[in-house]
C-alpha cells in the first residue's frame, strides 16, 4: 500500500494507473462523499470525464457511533455487519436507519441536484465498491467499473488520524 501527502496527490496516482480510460465513452468517475471525492475529483479533471458523487451513510452503534454496524447507499440499499448488527437492538437499529435515512436524502438533494441516482444492487458486505448502476448503464457494459479504496492510517498513540492517504490501487469488480 502505498502513501500519499495528501488527497490531490493520491488522485493524481490513481488517473496515471487509468490513462486507458481517456477517450472511452461512458467513462464517469463517482467519488464517495466526502472524503472520496477529492480524489474523485483529481482523476476525472485529468480524465477529461464527468464527476459524480456517491452518497452513503454509516450506521454507528447507538452507544459508540464511531462503530459502524453498516451503511446505506442511494436507491434503498443497506448493508450490515450481521456479527456487529447481531449486538444492536432491532429498534435501535430501525432508529439509527432512520435518522441516518434522512441524513443521505438531505445531502443527496443537496449534492446531486436531481441527477439520475446511482444504486448497489450487489453490494457486499466485506466490500466498499458498487457495481454499475442499473439506472445509468455504461456505454460498454463488458468493461467493468474500477475501484479504489483510500483510506486513512490513525494510530492509538495520536490524538487525530494521519493527514497521510493510503490507497490501494484499482480493482475491475464483477
Amino acid at each position: 500500500m502505498t502513501v500519499y501527502r495528501d488527497r490531490a496527490e493520491a488522485g493524481r496516482a490513481l488517473a496515471d494507473r487509468l490513462t486507458a480510460l481517456i477517450g472511452e465513452p461512458g467513462v464517469v468517475v463517482l467519488g464517495l462523499v466526502r472524503g472520496g471525492v477529492p480524489v474523485a475529483r483529481v482523476v476525472a479533471e485529468r480524465l477529461g470525464v464527468p464527476l459524480d458523487v456517491l452518497v452513503v451513510r454509516k450506521l454507528g452503534m447507538p452507544m459508540a457511533p464511531e462503530v459502524a454496524f453498516g451503511a446505506l447507499g442511494p436507491g434503498g440499499v443497506r448493508v450490515l455487519n450481521d456479527t456487529v448488527a447481531r449486538q444492536v437492538d432491532s429498534a435501535d437499529i430501525a432508529e439509527v436507519q432512520h435518522r441516518e435515512q434522512a441524513e443521505l436524502d438531505r445531502r443527496e438533494r443537496i449534492y446531486r441536484a436531481g441527477r439520475p441516482r446511482w444504486t448497489s444492487p450487489t453490494a457486499s458486505p466485506s466490500s466498499s465498491t458498487t457495481d454499475w448502476p442499473p439506472e445509468r448503464p455504461p456505454a460498454r457494459p463488458s468493461r467493468s467499473p474500477a475501484n479504489s479504496v483510500p483510506a486513512a492510517s490513525w494510530s492509538p498513540s495520536r490524538s487525530a488520524p494521519s493527514r497521510r492517504t493510503r490507497c490501494s490501487p484499482p480493482t475491475p469488480t464483477r
